[in-house]
């Protein structure tokens, strides 16, 4: 982010040549993606409108560069596009890949999504007394999600209170951040993967992938486009 004007509401942003104007999007069907992130966008949203360009205002507000607790050795610089050569990368916090803006260190290929990125360090959860601390390398082989009782992936992040051994899920604990709807797209895929084969959930998946797939590449064009201008 370079420059924000509050009395107009409005952005410039380095991703995009022209300014972004703050616009409160209705909840309809056909929801609009953010350029940083690709995840659905509702609420209060930056727009260039006659380049049909998004950005939520978390993604639009990030610095250039952060300190992350994930990665305290480093800096964590901006990207607009993967560093890698399949125009992808892998999230060090979920371990899925992404496409869009990330957050990397040159030095030690350490990447992570925006939402991921922007999870809180520490949270107070209802199910639980004490604050949630995120675990962002988990030291056991196992464990169990107290909030849905399934089975935790521990080489991705989770959420714990390490006295009581009690926690689990990301999108479980961190129900008021968009990183919820990311965790839980992943872990619907992984589950779609571990069912029987069905023609028709074998064609959903390829009409996701499609879906995919055209969003990357109208990102990466409008952003190629922009840059030559």
């Amino acid at each position: 982010m370079e420059r924000v004007n509050k009395e107009e509401e409005t952005v410039i942003h380095i991703s995009h040549l022209h300014p972004l104007h703050l616009t409160d999007l209705d909840d309809g069907e056909n929801k609009e993606t953010c350029h940083g992130c690709h995840l659905p966008c509702t609420g209060s949203t930056y727009r260039c409108a006659p380049c049909h360009y998004f950005l939520h205002s978390s993604c639009a507000l990030f610095p250039r560069t952060i300190n992350h607790h994930s990665h305290p050795s480093h800096l964590l610089t901006l990207l607009l596009t993967p560093a890698y050569r399949g125009a992808t990368f892998s999230c060090n916090a979920c371990k899925q890949d992404g496409a869009a803006f990330s957050f990397h260190c040159s030095g030690c290929l350490f990447d992570l999504h925006l939402p991921c990125a922007a999870l809180p360090k520490t949270l107070n959860h209802p199910s639980h007394p004490h604050p949630m601390i995120l675990v962002c390398g988990y030291p056991q082989d196992g464990c169990t999600c107290d909030l849905c009782e399934a089975e935790v992936d521990v080489s991705r992040w989770l959420y714990l209170c390490e006295g009581c051994d009690y926690g689990g899920h990301v999108g479980c604990f961190a129900s008021e951040t968009r990183a919820k709807e990311e965790y839980e797209f992943h872990e619907q895929a992984d589950q779609n993967l571990k069912q029987p084969a069905n023609p028709m959930v074998a064609l959903l998946a390829k009409q996701q992938e499609l879906r995919t797939s055209m969003i990357m590449a109208d990102s990466l064009t409008r952003f190629f486009r922009e840059t030559r201008m």
